[in-house]
């Protein structure tokens, strides 16, 4: 092989090796889920934002010195904490939640005769050891379907320490 010929197949294989390694290192083939969909990832506190059709829902809390977060608990139960303007804590409803073949099933009990009120049936999107980003797929009240308007209902979540 000729000097000029050499220069020009090494200069090719470079080009081709580089190609290979951009082509195969994309971003859009990331998984989203890169810890287990387990209890022992999603228990502790959570910061979330709701999110409708990609818009971050721009709520205002009334005691801005506080962070409103939600919290699951090992024993099942599901917590959104939330301050009033006077800065107190103002738990909403205690609820309990589930995994179930990887979604996230939060329901609604009676206290008194622990029937269920409702449930929302959740999808994960996006699950790390930092992250959690779920889509509503259902949501019963009463015995009856929620309908979804055509609206994506999505919660961001980032684990708060």
């Amino acid at each position: 092989m000729t000097k000029v010929n050499l220069k020009f197949a090494i200069m090719l294989l470079g080009v081709i090796a580089l190609n290979t390694l951009f082509i195969s290192c994309s971003d859009d083939e990331k998984n989203e889920i890169n810890v287990t969909i387990s209890k022992e990832n999603i228990i502790g506190k959570w910061d979330s934002t709701k999110i409708i059709d990609g818009v971050y829902d721009d709520y205002e809390a009334p005691c801005p010195k506080k962070q409103e977060y939600i919290e699951f608990f090992a024993n099942g139960i599901f917590l959104e904490m939330h301050y009033d303007k006077n800065c107190k804590e103002k738990p909403d409803k205690e609820e309990k939640w589930i995994l179930k073949d990887n979604q996230l099933i939060i329901e609604s009990t009676d206290k008194y005769d622990n029937t269920i009120l409702s449930f929302r049936v959740f999808k994960f999107e996006k699950l790390t050891e930092q992250e959690m980003l779920v889509t509503l797929i259902k949501e019963i009240e009463d015995g009856k379907i929620v309908p979804q308007k055509g609206e994506k209902f999505q919660v961001y979540s980032k684990r708060l320490k």
